[in-house]
């Protein structure tokens, strides 16, 4: 760091006394020498002033960006989480029970996609009264009734279900979904809870949440 700092002192040292003893004015001027020095100068001056002026007007969008990244309201917790990839189905509830035994946790849930990657897509949903044209995708996560609580997810509308691992694989169609606000606004009713979606499965609407981000930052909430 030091000799960085001495080796970019000695480099910027002559440029710098050089370029100070010239005159702006001498520079820019018609009346200077037409000298191919003093054209030469001339051109290297304006050259670094618009290098100069870029790399500050690209430091700042940078800076933006930055800060965006960072700072920016996904919609769900995300501070002190960690993701765990465990490959558990069945066994999960054991799992969840045995990380809630630990005092440093405060809540864990399953879910069987990282909140920033619901990848999972059904190309074809429709409902009783569908008047939206064309094939409607919806993206689909089966979570456990922790995932509210741990993500910090906000109820909107209905209820937020809660169920348990038996009651839910063993209980029988229509099952309970809960929808965000895009997806409420696709079905296009001002009352959408008790609306039965289809998938070829088929789910009862309880619950409607405020939108959050399960995607890249670049793509709009679906």
């Amino acid at each position: 760091l030091i000799s960085g700092i001495i080796l970019g002192l000695i480099s910027g040292a002559y440029p710098a006394i050089f370029l100070s003893r010239l005159s702006p004015i001498l520079i820019f001027s018609q009346k200077s020498p037409k000298s191919f020095n003093s054209k030469l100068i001339k051109v290297l001056s304006v050259c670094q002033f618009a290098i100069t002026t870029a790399v500050f007007i690209i430091g700042i969008f940078i800076f933006r960006q930055l800060n965006y990244i960072q700072n920016a309201d996904l919609g769900i917790e995300k501070e002190n989480t960690l993701i765990l990839e465990t490959g558990l189905w069945y066994g999960s509830e054991a799992f969840i029970q045995e990380l809630e035994n630990n005092p440093g946790v405060i809540s864990a849930t399953s879910v069987t996609n990282s909140p920033d990657d619901f990848f999972w897509e059904n190309k074809n949903v429709t409902w009783d009264g569908k008047e939206t044209e064309g094939n409607v995708t919806m993206n689909k996560v089966w979570v456990d009734d922790g995932f509210w609580d741990t993500y910090k997810v906000k109820l909107l509308e209905g209820e937020l279900y809660t169920t348990s691992f038996d009651a839910y694989w063993n209980g029988k169609p229509p099952y309970k979904i809960v929808i965000n606000e895009t997806a409420k606004r696709i079905i296009g009713k001002e009352n959408v809870i008790g609306t039965i979606l289809r998938d070829g499965w088929e789910y009862i609407v309880v619950g409607v949440v405020k939108d959050y981000h399960f995607k890249s930052l670049h793509k709009a909430i679906t």
